[in-house]
């Protein structure tokens, strides 16, 4: 882990933004009433240049338990306009501010999913496709998976040591997996969607991702497929009526 070069009580900056740089930011909303963590991480995106390989890096994380979901989303519209406009999914299994924030704060990169067995199509609306995503079982288990391969390649770089707190405290339940009593995983949650997503063909091409080769085969990610959300975006100019 990193010491963050600027932080207050909620958030923690490790990096400035840099021109040039993709941004992503995954974020989890919980209750604000002093129990779960409503969370955002920012990453910035890997790439290779020649030999040299860049990896997905933590520059930004927001944890907090006491603020309101309108407070709580005005800090998501801040930070993600600091850093560069940066693409934003939101887990929405129990509030939905992506609507708030492109129907109010007029932000634009939201990444919406679907689960229609269609081809993934960027900066268009499609018929069935809603802001955020659902944290189901099938998208923890290939977003874990995926998350554990970047690990083992050093193709992350976690910098915030809550992070790795959370992670160690993960523990198997069921078909899924989650803080063992008395932890939280809300920051470690981030990392499994952000993972979720570099499987995800069309937002490789959005982001222009290039990163070593997985481990994954595509068999695997085809064999439950179907099951997964697929993603799109709302750029507020294109629609299909």
């Amino acid at each position: 882990y990193s010491q963050p070069i600027h932080q207050s009580s909620d958030y923690k900056i490790f990096e400035e933004p840099k021109p040039n740089e993709v941004y992503i930011g995954i974020v989890d909303v919980a209750e604000g009433i002093g129990e779960d963590y409503s969370v955002m991480t920012i990453f910035r995106m890997g790439k290779i240049e020649g030999e040299i390989q860049h990896p997905h890096t933590i520059v930004f994380t927001l944890r907090t338990n006491r603020t309101n979901l309108f407070q709580f989303t005005e800090l998501v519209w801040r930070f993600a306009k600091m850093y560069h406009e940066a693409w934003v999914l939101v887990e929405v299994n129990i509030h939905d501010i992506a609507s708030t924030l492109y129907r109010d704060y007029e932000y634009e990169n939201i990444i919406k999913t679907s689960i229609k067995k269609q081809k993934v199509t960027s900066a268009f609306f499609k018929d069935g496709s809603k802001f955020g995503v659902k944290t189901t079982v099938p998208v923890k288990k290939l977003g874990l998976e995926m998350l554990i391969d970047l690990l083992k390649k050093n193709w992350l770089k976690l910098n915030d040591v809550e992070i790795i707190k959370e992670l160690s405290t993960l523990v198997r339940k069921k078909k899924s997996f989650e803080a063992s009593t008395g932890q939280h995983d809300d920051l470690a949650m981030t990392l499994v969607l952000f993972a979720w997503l570099l499987t995800n063909e069309g937002f490789k091409e959005l982001v222009d991702l290039e990163s070593p080769r997985s481990e994954f085969r595509d068999a695997y990610v085809n064999s439950i497929w179907d099951s997964l959300p697929r993603f799109f975006i709302e750029d507020g100019i294109t629609m299909n009526l």
